[in-house]
């Protein structure tokens, strides 16, 4: 089977949340003996589409009309697509929608209405676990990400104003920072995180914008960053089990995440 993989960006391109969990879900189906096709551009040479955010690239009047008659899945990883007129149809029409949190499900009803759809949070490496090491002081809080509006650097400020005596720690990209009070760590390097995590016992994201569900939120969990700062706003918090007394039962969940998803998807194709 031929499966068409369409999104805005790929990894190692854009290394966001996004890209990395598609990239992990590409490797598992082509593990499976699928044939993935990524696709920057549209091609009726497949058997099967898997939409995973197109709002960029693509003209969503030529979008549509290659997947009509052709079957597509899904998989919503923000909340822009369901805001635009066009997206009841194109979620209606697919075969099974894929969202990640139960905040993300809510506020795509609450936009766009009821579809066919199953949670999937994401899947993260095994790497992600408690090393041991000795962490930074409660009062040293760890921000991993782009520093900008919609992720929330108003509340940052906001919240160091209200806690006189922390520091947050930027671990990432965005524009320069300006608060005496934020300190910076460097570019994010995919291959440092673990050991970042470790470091500390704080983690702060409170993001402006309703968040599907964050990577940086689950990566902390598993590295077991005790203190985990959030304002409701995230849709990895919105899973209610997601507390540190289950940490074995949700760390089997996340790692194994892409093996659960394309068994919901062989139930389909």
């Amino acid at each position: 089977m031929i499966i068409g993989w369409i999104a805005d960006n790929f990894f190692p391109y854009v290394q966001r949340g996004a890209e990395l969990d598609d990239k992990i879900l590409i490797e598992e189906g082509e593990r499976r003996g699928y044939e993935i096709v990524k696709m920057g551009k549209l091609s009726r040479k497949v058997d099967i589409y898997i939409v995973a955010n197109c709002v960029d690239t693509f003209n969503i009047g030529e979008l549509l009309a290659y997947l009509s008659g052709k079957p597509y899945i899904n998989i919503e990883h923000d909340l822009r697509g369901p805001q635009f007129a066009w997206y009841k149809m194109f979620a209606s029409e697919a075969l099974i929608n894929v969202y990640h949190s139960p905040l993300q499900r809510q506020l795509i009803e609450r936009f766009a209405g009821k579809f066919k759809h199953f949670l999937y949070p994401m899947s993260l490496p095994s790497t992600f676990k408690d090393l041991k090491l000795k962490r930074k002081p409660k009062n040293q809080v760890l921000y991993v990400g782009d520093y900008s509006w919609e992720k929330g650097y108003k509340e940052l400020v906001e919240w160091l104003k209200d806690n006189p005596k922390c520091i947050i720690w930027h671990y990432g990209g965005g524009f320069d920072m300006k608060h005496p009070r934020m300190k910076e760590m460097g570019i994010q390097r995919l291959e440092e995180m673990v050991k970042i995590y470790n470091s500390f016992n704080s983690l702060i994201f409170l993001p402006h914008y309703p968040q599907a569900c964050s990577r940086v939120m689950a990566e902390a969990y598993l590295c077991k960053i005790p203190n985990i700062i959030s304002n409701g706003k995230d849709g990895f918090t919105s899973y209610k089990i997601f507390k540190m007394k289950h940490y074995f039962y949700i760390r089997n969940l996340l790692i194994n995440g892409h093996r659960t998803f394309w068994n919901r998807l062989e139930d389909l194709i």
